[in-house]
Parts: structure tokens; sequence; C-alpha cells
């Protein structure tokens, strides 16, 4: 029953029952023996006295039904608000701009903090790159561009042979605390060692279109584990010219098993890339960024 409407029949009747509350004794007011009533009739019996025992009983279950309602509208709110919450993202595992740690004290990528970087320490760096035909492997998790043979990278007297390049969306690296939409890394491997990297990270922003993506953008697979290889030949070094300025600093592979064997060289030189370019890499291997790594006692330099 409704608990308003059990409660407003009980108080409609309490004064033909003799009542003088919900908790009071009532007195019979009803017809007497020898009346228009049975003479059997008591008043215990009497519809008054059934009536009143009746709407007693009702009120306490009504009450109880009352609790029980609020009870269930608060629990369905609480965990509506809880999923409403989770929904929205209002308790992230790691807030934007405080590092993962646990991982190794050697992790990327990492933000860096341009107020922070050394320019105490100069490196020898020599560029040996040629052009390349075009081979394109849509991963699924990113797209890459395989290198041809030949070209490589000296730095600090070690040669590494450039493999390839792949892109994430958004960058990987943080300047400042900001993440740009686009990060290029250029993977190479040590001459005498293939399990050392060496690794340029390329940042972009959202501006006109960039003629050395634009070379090859079209011809992007669609599909993971599709590959393309064209005749067209493309020049990494329209991207990493040589005095090119960088930060430079010891971390890992940003990709499983996270590797803590990278020299790492982050260009300074902002590039641009369209809107549209941009949307190609992201439609195609999503949100691939690995959050920020603590730095520990490690050291960036820019040179």
């Amino acid at each position: 029953m409704n608990t308003q409407r059990a409660f407003i029949m009980l108080v409609s009747v309490l004064p033909l029952l003799g009542c003088n509350g919900l908790e009071g004794m009532c007195e019979y007011v009803g017809p007497t023996v020898g009346s228009d009533a049975s003479p059997d009739a008591s008043p215990a019996d009497s519809p008054q006295r059934v009536a009143a025992a009746s709407l007693a009983a009702a009120a306490p279950a009504a009450s109880q039904d009352a609790a029980a309602s609020q009870d269930a509208a608060a629990s369905q709110g609480a965990a509506a608000s809880q999923d409403a919450a989770a929904s929205h993202g209002a308790a992230p595992s790691t807030p934007y701009l405080i590092p993962e740690t646990g991982h190794g004290l050697l992790q990327s990528p990492i933000n860096i903090v341009t107020a922070a970087v050394g320019t105490d320490e100069h490196h020898h760096v020599k560029l040996h790159y040629r052009k390349s035909k075009e081979k394109i492997v849509n991963l699924g998790h990113t797209v890459q561009v395989n290198y041809d043979d030949g070209s490589s990278i000296e730095f600090d007297g070690k040669t590494y042979d450039f493999k390839q390049f792949h892109f994430h969306t958004p960058a990987e690296h943080l300047i400042d605390g900001v993440t740009y939409p686009l990060e290029m890394h250029m993977v190479h491997t040590l001459e005498s060692d293939p399990n050392t990297y060496l690794v340029v990270g390329v940042l972009f922003k959202e501006g006109k279109t960039n003629a050395f993506i634009d070379e090859f953008a079209s011809k992007i697979p669609q599909h993971e584990g599709e590959k393309v290889q064209d005749a067209h030949k493309i020049n990494i070094s329209e991207v990493f010219p040589a005095n090119s300025r960088y930060y430079h600093y010891q971390g890992s592979l940003t990709t499983p098993p996270y590797t803590e064997s990278v020299t790492w060289v982050v260009l300074e030189q902002i590039h641009e890339a369209s809107p549209e370019q941009i949307e190609t890499f992201n439609a195609l291997e999503g949100n691939n960024a690995r959050h920020i790594q603590a730095l520990y006692a490690r050291h960036v330099d820019a040179d």
C-alpha cells in the first residue's frame, strides 16, 4: 500500500474510533447492543475495531516499506554516482603530469623540463643518411616504414645503423608539460650490438601539410599486417638535417620489453603536420603513447 495513502486513511478514521493518536487506546463509538447491529456483535468484533486494527498494522508496514524504498533509492543513487564518476574518468590511475614509477630507473618517455636541461655537455654527431625506397607496414599498433640498409649515425664515436621509423599519436615525450599530437621515432641499432639503440624523437604540432609525410601517407595500408613497397624514394634528412639542436638522455624503449639500453636524441625543432595527416595515423594506430616515466637521477642535456 502507498505510504501516504495509508497514513491519510488512518488519520481520517481516528476520530470515529475515539483515538487520541496512533499509539493511544481507542474507545468503541459504534452502535450499542440492541441497536441495528447484530445482538451477537461485540466491541472487539465491530467494523471500527477491525478497521483500526488493520490500519494500525498497516502503518508500521508502510513505514518499513518507505524506509526500504529510501534505502534502495540511496543505494541506486550511490551506484549511479559511482558509474557516472567512472565514466567521466574521475579517478584516473595516474594523473596526467605525474610520472609512473616502479618500472625501472631508466624508463622512457619523460617530460623534458627545459629550465632544468644542462648545456655543459657536447656530443660528437655525424649523419650518414641516404635515400630509401618506401617500405610501409601497418603493424596495427603503429605505422612503420622500414629503411634501406646503408644509412647510419655516429654518436660519440659509436656507429648506429638506421633501421626504421614509426609513429605515435599523441607524442610520447612532453616538453615543459606540453603534449604534441604526433611523434616520429627513428630507430637505430649499434653496429656491434643490435640490442643497444639510438632513437631520434621528432615532434609534430598541428599546422601546414608536412612534405616528407605527404610522400607516403596516401600509400599506408589500411589493414593490420599489410605491407606496401614503392620504388619512390624518401630522404630522412628532410626531417633530421645536420646541425640540428636536440635534447639527450639515457632511457628505454617505449614498447615491451622496455629495454633500458637506449640513447635518446629528441629534436628541439617542432615540425608541422596537417590535421588530416595526424588523423591518418591516429585512425590506424589509435592512441599508442606510453605514459611519461620518472626521471630519477638521470640528467637531460641539450646540444
